[in-house]
């Protein structure tokens, strides 16, 4: 029986990765000192894709603990010196964005994946939230420590979805949040990037009709 459920997983796993689109993606371009904040379709037009019947319905932002700033053709920020998660959420020391289906439709989200770019002294760990409508913020995993520091791009795990039931067939906006800290000096920055003309922020699932 546990073989047979195991495979029925796996086949389950592969199918839905066979039939994931991106849902929308974020690539920087001509951004110094962090970009746009909000960074929306009206801030930086032809800079994201959306999937048609997908809309952001909070553009991706700095939340009020972090300043914006870093690298050419990047998106981000500084200020991420707390030292845990409580005081991250405490400060607000985050990033967050809102996708939502257009009216009729729901989503249903599979993964993440982020490529990050880190200043010398900046934020050591990471952790990604989601909130439905306005419920709670739900953490994603365990935090996720990145300690190699670099302008250049570094290619994270993707952040998985597509076991989280609340995150499959959804009609409500979804908010994903980003804390950060650990960071040895305020004004040390940390964010998506560095890009060359590709995506360094996808969020991918799948769309479907309203039953």
């Amino acid at each position: 029986m546990l073989k047979i459920s195991a495979l029925a997983l796996l086949l389950l796993t592969a199918a839905w990765t066979a039939r994931a689109d991106v849902l929308a993606a974020f690539t920087p371009q001509n951004f110094s000192q962090g970009g746009p904040s909000p960074w929306d379709e009206t801030s930086a037009p032809d800079t994201i894709t959306l999937l048609p019947g997908v809309k952001l319905a909070a553009g991706l932002q700095c939340g009020t603990g972090i300043v914006s700033g870093g690298t050419a053709d990047a998106w981000g920020g500084s200020g991420w010196n707390g030292t845990d998660k409580d005081s991250a959420i405490a400060d607000d020391d985050s990033f967050s964005v809102t996708i939502a289906p257009a009216e009729g439709r729901r989503l249903s989200f599979q993964q993440i994946q982020p490529i990050m770019f880190r200043g010398e002294n900046s934020a050591t760990t990471c952790l990604w939230q989601y909130q439905v409508g306005d419920g709670p913020f739900t953490d994603i995993g365990a935090p996720v420590t990145v300690a190699t520091a670099s302008v250049k791009g570094i290619t994270l795990d993707p952040v998985i979805l597509g076991t989280i039931p609340e995150l499959q067939n959804v009609s409500e906006p979804v908010t994903f949040r980003m804390l950060g800290w650990g960071a040895s000096t305020k004004g040390a920055s940390w964010g998506f990037g560095k890009s060359t003309g590709n995506p360094v922020l996808t969020f991918e699932g799948s769309l479907s009709p309203a039953p």
